[in-house]
């Protein structure tokens, strides 16, 4: 917020001294969407707050007529235009959650700011898969105070799914319960229900107690050591299956690496985003693995490592119940950016 803000009165500062003028707005607003259109005197600069009904955008250096309209019975309750000090204000109040987005035309110079009101649900990816890692007779990594990786990331999924139903998404959880589940047969119940997203969640473990911090795979050949490592840990699972599985290594062949990767990328990168933005934990980035978890499953698969169980602030952090909430939105707000990205892309006149 404060690298924002800075960012903001840097712009205004360095505007010229007369003030740039809001030649004209429009607007309009129907059951799924509403658009207001700023015509403006040049190439604008802006800033953006974002509450859960309330959407402002101002521009440095502008200044235009003061109005108010509002629209009875709408989704959108009112636009507000406002000239102030340094600069101009467009708000738009809302009578429920919203997605938006804001995009420059030019010729003559335009602002246009998008208000989404669909229902996740109507789009095309509705099917999320939650893979809670480990469970049962398989703990995952045991950090520091005797915490269980298999306790805490169900905690986290828990809390996952229900902040996705809550954004009209069809939620699946791999494990419910303290259940031991082999990875084929996650991968198998994804392909079965028909996923279009699988998420599998997991906690980091190193012989170093320093080690800290949250990561996205997607599912490719390993380019650093830690990588190998992680994907080594949380494949050696396979020895507690009865039969034990005999995966087959030829990873790179499989079709669903190729089908979905690009995707795959976007969403690991929109997670590691969210998560960054709200997390006092460092962001270790994107990165690419060859997990069994993710082999065959198909639809955009990512698995997120949500923190390091073997440092001793961390595991606290990761026991409180108000942090794995927090990890979940975050998880949550990734997704939801990542299926309107992708509605968007497919569907330019949502």
């Amino acid at each position: 917020m404060r690298k924002n803000i800075g960012i903001f009165l840097l712009l205004a500062l360095s505007l010229p001294l007369f003030s740039l003028e809001v030649k004209g707005v429009r607007y309009s607003c129907s059951s799924s969407k509403a658009r207001v259109v700023l015509t403006l005197d040049s190439y604008p600069y802006y800033r953006v707050e974002k509450e859960e009904k309330t959407l402002k955008v101002y521009l440095p250096g502008y200044e235009g007529e003061d109005k108010k309209i509002t629209f009875p019975n709408s989704l959108v309750s009112s636009i507000r235009l406002v000239s102030q000090p340094v600069s101009f204000l467009v708000e738009v109040n809302t009578t429920r959650p919203f997605q938006y987005q804001i995009f420059r035309l030019g010729s003559p110079e335009r602002l246009v700011i998008d208000i989404f009101f669909r229902n996740l649900s109507s789009i095309n990816i509705r099917k999320v898969v939650i893979d809670p890692g480990h469970g049962g007779k398989d703990p995952g990594a045991i950090g520091w105070g005797g915490i269980k990786e298999k306790d805490i990331v169900l905690k986290v999924a828990l809390y996952l799914r229900n902040f996705l139903a809550q954004e009209g998404l069809e939620v699946y959880l791999t494990r419910r319960s303290d259940v031991f589940v082999p990875l084929k047969k996650r991968v198998e119940f994804a392909n079965k229900i028909g996923a279009d997203l699988f998420i599998s969640i997991h906690c980091n473990s190193s012989l170093s107690r320093r080690a800290c911090g949250f990561e996205t795979y997607y599912l490719s050949e390993a380019l650093d050591d830690h990588a190998r490592a992680v994907a080594r840990v949380e494949n050696s699972v396979v020895k507690l299956e009865n039969p034990v599985e005999k995966w087959k290594l030829t990873i790179l062949e499989d079709l669903s690496l190729l089908e979905f990767r690009k995707e795959s990328i976007l969403l690991a990168q929109l997670l590691q985003e969210k998560l960054d933005a709200c997390l006092p934990t460092p962001n270790r980035g994107v990165k690419s693995a060859l997990f069994y978890v993710l082999k065959g499953v198909h639809a955009p698969a990512v698995l997120v490592e949500i923190g390091f169980i073997s440092n001793p602030w961390e595991a606290r952090m990761l026991r409180k119940s108000y942090f794995q909430r927090e990890i979940a939105r975050c998880i949550s707000e990734g997704i939801v950016k990542f299926t309107w990205k992708i509605a968007l892309r497919e569907n330019e006149t949502l």
